[in-house]
């Protein structure tokens, strides 16, 4: 079985990537955040860029 949760180091990533990104283009980065928030809103699981199974 597959379990997705959001962990520190997960977080820290994406704020990174946004980070790198907003200094390329600010536009790119919010529609990145509003992308990552649909999909957990979506799918009722936390977004996440690590996936553990179990």
């Amino acid at each position: 079985m597959m379990e997705i949760f959001w962990t520190m180091l997960a977080s820290q990533d994406r704020k990174r990537i946004r980070e790198y990104i907003a200094e390329q283009n600010l536009i790119a980065a919010i529609e990145l955040d509003e992308r990552i928030g649909y999909f957990g809103r979506t799918h009722r699981l936390t977004p996440v860029l690590h996936l553990y199974y179990m």
